[in-house]
């Protein structure tokens, strides 16, 4: 089985936009979350969804995919204080016979350009090695600074990728993960990746990503997500 693990529990302070997470924002009169919950319910590899929503948004999140038919929305949690909690809260929430042979896609409920042909590249990469972080290679030179202040070390463009979503694992594995992690009073991992690798002596497989998979995080963000849908739908329009 694979199941998307979809987290939506911020609040989008960096939105500047108090009253309605950022979420929840609507565009072509559709909130962003549905736009990324239909590329999983339209793809036919996910058999389900389990999803992590602030607590005081839980019924209106039902009601939003009642509204637009996802149907593979199984289990709806309330999400943690960080991100890292929303995601166990959406994996305890799997109720599976084989949780050793269950796929978990995590994915940002704002990053909802993801499409079909990565999805499907994740979910083979997971299936043959058990392990599929999306990543794509920067683009400009990345600079490390230890103080925030002076150059640490110039690094090679080559050598760099910016980490995405899905990031893709084992049901059995990553509940195991994030059990030791709450034993260990940890629960700021920055993402599964991190997580995984804190927990676990195995190599982590990268799928090639895309620059348009963005996440919805600042109002930059928010038009730039508007003129790369509108471009994408015109691509469709003018291949027919």
């Amino acid at each position: 089985m694979n199941v998307a693990v979809i987290f939506a529990g911020g609040s989008g302070l960096r939105m500047n936009n108090a009253a309605i997470p950022k979420q929840f924002l609507r565009f072509h009169d559709k909130p962003i979350l549905i736009h990324t919950l239909e590329r999983f319910q339209e793809h036919p590899g996910i058999d389900a969804i389990s999803m992590a929503v602030l607590p005081d948004w839980l019924d209106r999140a039902q009601q939003l995919a009642d509204e637009f038919h996802i149907t593979k929305l199984r289990w709806l949690v309330p999400g943690g204080r960080t991100g890292q909690l929303s995601i166990h809260a959406a994996l305890q929430a799997i109720e599976c016979d084989d949780p050793a042979n269950t796929t978990v896609l995590m994915h940002d409920g704002v990053r909802p350009l993801i499409d079909t042909a990565l999805i499907t590249r994740v979910i083979e990469q997971v299936h043959q090695t058990g392990t599929a972080v999306t990543a794509h290679p920067t683009v400009e030179t990345s600079i490390l600074s230890c103080d925030h202040a002076t150059v640490s070390d110039v690094l090679t463009r080559t050598d760099t990728f910016t980490a995405q979503a899905p990031q893709a694992f084992r049901l059995d594995v990553m509940l195991d993960c994030h059990a030791r992690a709450l034993a260990d009073d940890r629960a700021d991992f920055i993402d599964s990746c991190s997580l995984f690798r804190a927990y676990r002596d195995e190599a982590v497989h990268l799928v090639q990503g895309s620059r348009s998979n963005i996440k919805i995080t600042t109002p930059e963000d928010y038009y730039i997500f508007q003129a790369l849908y509108d471009l994408a739908r015109l691509e469709e329009i003018q291949g027919l």
